[in-house]
């Protein structure tokens, strides 16, 4: 269901003994109905970040700080997973074992190859007898086992490397600063309240809200299709929302120019 934005926005009565906010009003956060709006208004979503109380608040509502980023206690984290999930990786799909088999057998020379076998299985024992007449329709039968066995094995084999090779492509890395300390993550490590430090030419890792940032433009235009490159203020910095006030990166847009710090939402 909608927040309704007469409602109270740091959640008192929620799961987590730690957490104001909560997993869906980050959600209906970067919604693009609640980031635009088509009459030129200050945005839903500006306005319920300015309800929470700004850069302090959604910090606060999130247990984390600028400067400091989340605690990385094995407790800290495992709470903060149940919470509000993980950036979990996408396995690439790759073809079943049956998949391939039946690939194989789509082989007209091989289907050609079945029927002989049968043929001179029946023939075979038909004229030698079954002590001697069923060899030459087995060994064709074996060859066609062998022949699947060694396709299967090699084609499994190429998907496993497509696989691995895909995994690598889609993991990037990113600088973020988890318990004072800088680090350099994997941004399938991420979580939320994680403290992300954004420059140009970086993909942004995850959807975030920019706290700070100078200059700051991103092209969305392979997730939204907008063409033009889009300004972004840190929240921290919009003294006076207007409707052009924009805090919030997608994840996989590009940052163009300026350079900024932000908290995955």
């Amino acid at each position: 269901s909608k927040l309704s934005m007469d409602e109270p926005l740091l959640n008192k009565n929620h799961d987590s003994k730690n957490f104001a906010i909560s997993k869906e009003q980050l959600m209906e956060l970067f919604e693009k109905e609640n980031r635009t709006d088509d009459n030129h208004q200050i945005s839903k979503s500006v306005t319920m970040l300015q309800k929470m109380g700004k850069d302090t608040g959604l910090l606060r509502g999130l247990e984390t700080r600028l400067e400091f980023g989340i605690e990385d206690t094995p407790e800290k984290l495992a709470e903060r997973k149940r919470h509000f999930g993980e950036n979990t990786k996408r396995k690439v799909k790759i073809r079943t074992v049956c998949e391939m088999v039946g690939e194989v057998f789509e082989d007209k020379i091989l289907r050609i190859l079945l029927c002989a076998a049968l043929v001179s299985l029946i023939i075979g024992i038909w004229q030698e007898g079954l002590e001697k007449g069923w060899i030459e329709g087995i060994t064709i039968y074996v060859a066609v086992v062998i022949i699947t066995i060694v396709t299967v094995t090699n084609n499994y084999t190429k998907e496993k490397q497509f696989q691995k090779l895909m995994d690598a492509r889609e993991d990037k890395y990113c600088s973020i600063i988890r318990n004072g300390k800088d680090l350099h993550s994997s941004i399938y490590d991420l979580l939320v309240g994680d403290i992300v430090q954004i420059r140009e030419g970086d993909s942004v890792p995850a959807d975030v809200v920019l706290l700070k940032g100078a200059k700051v433009t991103t092209d969305e235009s392979n997730i939204t299709g907008e063409p033009e490159h889009l300004h972004k203020i840190g929240l921290a910095d919009d003294e006076n929302p207007h409707p052009d006030s924009d805090y919030f990166l997608l994840a996989k847009s590009t940052v163009m120019s300026g350079k900024g710090i932000a908290v995955v939402c």
